[in-house]
């Protein structure tokens, strides 16, 4: 028997109330132990190491159901707050193959991450990076980020350009992209940060890795390169960068592109996303939401450049990349809940549910936004967080078109 995407994610979001859900007794003490019974089996501690043994489950639209498992190593600092995580995981996918990939995490202060990453699969995935993001950089204040990632993905798909392109459109293709980035913010009155950095990217659209589906046309498959300054304003009143629980962010920046400066094309990017986080002064809960529009052009915009709207971070039950315009407007608000605290590994462990709702669209032009090309998702996360650097979580969403199911670390936004 077949399952449907709706059908399979409706399945998982039961099973995983079910078993959290008490039969008898009070409900407190039951969450105590069931989470003591499992963190018994899945974790071992000696020490300031610790170990942790997880299934690795997801299921999306682009590649379906991926298994497998994840080991997880990770070093505590003696205030019990996590210093290092080696996070290897093997998993199967029906379209890939077998996939090892290789995780590093080092949180030197509450105010940097150093992220690491090598995965290559049997057939066209595969991925190397490497991220410094540091909230404070040389004492300054101002934040600092580098970043390399060469990636190649298959199972990419297209369905046309805009917001109403159908699901019977449906192509797929294998981008190949590098990335190099940098950028710093020097702090001002006020707590804003004026930003200047660099990007450069190559991205090389080919033919799918699909049998099932057509291939993306001819005349969107090629490569092209772009290079060229980022300026910006950054304005961060979070109490933790990656595990806020109250406080705003304000990130706007714009990239130039020219040919003189290395781009195949001349066009300009610009973003801004706006979030903010709110602790319910009754309740255990915190209020988390976000803006986001971003826009490439003024000028001639490659087809690997325009913007897309979908996936884990941005309109979470449609696919990643479902659509494809110059620009993309995105809202979204979540209720971050407690449901329970437990001590484990030396640290605390802060296990939320969190429902969510977002709406979207993408556009040629800001005349064309409207509520008519509005794009809805909701669902539910779980999430387990240590403060202040680490999330993991569990993504359930369903949109017009049926649903996804991600699962990751660090929070969508």
């Amino acid at each position: 028997m077949t399952l449907t995407r709706r059908t399979t994610t409706i399945l998982i979001v039961f099973t995983v109330l079910n078993a959290f859900l008490p039969r008898t007794g009070n409900a407190e003490d039951y969450m105590e132990r069931l989470l003591k019974g499992a963190s018994r089996v899945m974790v071992k501690t000696e020490g300031d190491r610790s170990q942790v043994y997880l299934p690795a489950i997801s299921i999306t639209p682009n590649t379906g159901l991926t298994v497998g498992v994840l080991p997880v190593w990770l070093r505590l600092h003696p205030s019990g707050k996590i210093r290092k995580i080696f996070a290897p995981s093997l998993t199967y996918n029906e379209i890939f193959g077998w996939t090892p990939t290789l995780r590093y995490f080092h949180y030197p202060s509450a105010n940097t991450t150093l992220f690491a990453l090598a995965s290559k699969s049997v057939t066209a995935n595969e991925r190397y990076a490497v991220r410094l993001t540091d909230f404070d950089a040389f004492g300054t204040g101002g934040r600092l980020r580098l970043e390399f990632n060469q990636e190649s993905k298959g199972a990419m798909r297209f369905f046309g350009i805009g917001s109403t392109s159908p699901e019977s459109a449906e192509s797929d293709y294998t981008l190949k992209k590098t990335l190099l980035f940098a950028d710093m913010g020097l702090p001002m009155w006020g707590g804003g940060q004026i930003i200047a950095g660099w990007k450069v990217r190559r991205a090389d659209i080919r033919a799918g890795s699909l049998d099932s589906l057509r291939d993306i046309a001819v005349n969107r498959r090629g490569a092209a390169t772009v290079s060229g300054p980022r300026v910006g304003y950054f304005r961060d009143t979070r109490n933790f960068p990656s595990t806020p629980t109250r406080g705003t962010l304000a990130d706007i920046s714009a990239n130039f592109y020219r040919k003189v400066l290395g781009s195949d094309e001349d066009f300009i990017n610009v973003r801004a996303e706006f979030r903010g986080y709110r602790k319910h002064a009754k309740a255990d809960a915190i209020l988390a939401g976000r803006v986001l529009i971003e826009r490439s052009g003024w000028g001639n915009v490659p087809f690997a450049y325009l913007v897309r709207l979908g996936g884990e971070k941005l309109l979470r039950g449609y696919g990643v990349a479902r659509f494809v315009d110059r620009g993309i407007a995105v809202a979204g608000i979540e209720e971050r809940i407690s449901m329970y605290r437990l001590k484990m590994m030396g640290s605390t462990v802060d296990f939320q549910i969190a429902p969510f709702l977002e709406v979207g669209t993408v556009f040629d032009s800001l005349t064309d936004l409207n509520h008519e090309r509005a794009l809805w998702a909701a669902g539910v996360a779980f999430r387990g967080v240590v403060t202040p650097s680490v999330v993991g979580r569990v993504e359930f969403g369903l949109g017009a078109e049926g649903s996804s199911t991600f699962v990751g670390i660090d929070y969508p936004f």
